[in-house]
């Protein structure tokens, strides 16, 4: 199950990194055209922080994935080592 969710989390990492980077063009277009008015300064300034908050976003969701796949690996390691002992004792 905790592996599963790391694997979750992998795919939603790629997710959010390509569905919050789709209004690109059209961001950099709407810039582009409205040059010289105070509307593409600040559209320009809300992808801005848009993408900061997407790849921070994007990070963090990755980072927990990994942190997943890590404890169920220390999970079945440990469970490994547990039964390795016990059968030891036999």
């Amino acid at each position: 199950m905790i592996r599963q969710a790391g694997t979750n989390a992998g795919a939603l990492r790629e997710s959010v990194r390509t569905e919050c980077a789709q209004p690109s063009a059209h961001v950099t277009s709407a810039v582009s055209s409205l040059a010289g008015w105070n509307l593409s300064t600040a559209l320009n300034t809300a992808w801005s922080v848009w993408s900061g908050q997407a790849h921070t976003l994007g990070e963090a969701v990755g980072t927990i994935g990994k942190n997943l796949h890590t404890t169920a690996q220390n999970y079945d390691s440990t469970e490994t080592a547990i039964h390795s002992q016990f059968a030891q004792q036999r």
